[in-house]
């Protein structure tokens, strides 16, 4: 079994301070990221879903490979294991609980970004939107059938109070969230992304290729974790619905 690394957590005092202040330099991050592909290391990279800021001291627990813990990028740092998929958990004083996998292919991550939120009452749903660099404006949209549409672009808080935008992000990476406090089993809920910056482009692929990935938390747990589906045509992704309280995969492109 590879030796996992560990970075110190002490970095440079001003890239911590970004970090706690929400203002990450997600080019640097990237650039690390890239970086270690020349030592054959791997990082996963955990932000904090609500703020978009690094998720630091988060412990990573890898079923086959070991622990680590996040540094002040939010990264968790590891030798580039075998091709295959990974199990791993993240635990956080304050946020909620991660238990998920990655998977390896040609010796790279397909997808390594993580938003977790803070803990939040029993019932709340957070839907977060993860991607790459590329396009830089990617949108969450959650619609309530005959109720409301939450969206940068729409209503960004709904008008019962019951949902709301936590963050938009026009710079890539994300993470964009989606907060519901009450959700109504006889209601239609549909959850869909759209490609921003290409809106005009309707038959490119670049959504496709924007390695997004949309996940949904409930009582303060990841309930589930839909990638994107490369090769894809259209700028907007219908992901899932939400049909008497249980999650449907709908996974359509147009």
């Amino acid at each position: 079994m590879k030796k996992i690394v560990f970075l110190a957590l002490a970095l440079a005092g001003a890239a911590a301070l970004q970090a706690q202040q929400g203002s990450l330099n997600t080019g640097r991050v990237s650039a690390r990221i890239a970086q270690l592909m020349f030592s054959q290391q791997s990082a996963l990279w955990f932000t904090n879903a609500d703020t978009g800021a690094a998720l630091t001291g988060a412990r990573v627990d890898f079923k086959e490979l070991g622990q680590a813990v996040t540094d002040a990028d939010g990264l968790a740092i590891f030798d580039t294991p075998a091709d295959g998929t990974y199990s791993f958990s993240v635990s956080k004083d304050g946020f909620m609980a991660v238990d998920d996998s990655f998977r390896v292919a040609l010796g790279s991550i397909i997808f390594n970004k993580y938003s977790v939120p803070p803990i939040a009452p029993l019932g709340y749903i957070k839907i977060v939107l993860d991607w790459g660099k590329d396009p830089a404006d990617l949108d969450i949209h959650v619609i309530k059938d005959g109720q409301y549409h939450i969206s940068y672009h729409d209503m960004k808080k709904s008008a019962d109070g019951t949902a709301w935008l936590d963050r938009d992000e026009t710079k890539g990476y994300g993470p964009e969230t989606v907060t519901i406090t009450q959700t109504d089993n006889n209601a239609v809920y549909h959850i869909y992304v759209h490609d921003y910056t290409n809106r005009n482009q309707k038959n490119g692929n670049k959504l496709a290729a924007a390695k997004a990935v949309v996940s949904i938390y409930n009582n303060n747990r990841l309930q589930d974790r839909f990638p994107v589906t490369q090769g894809k045509i259209g700028v907007k992704w219908s992901v899932f619905d939400i049909k008497n309280g249980k999650v449907e995969t709908v996974n359509k492109y147009e």
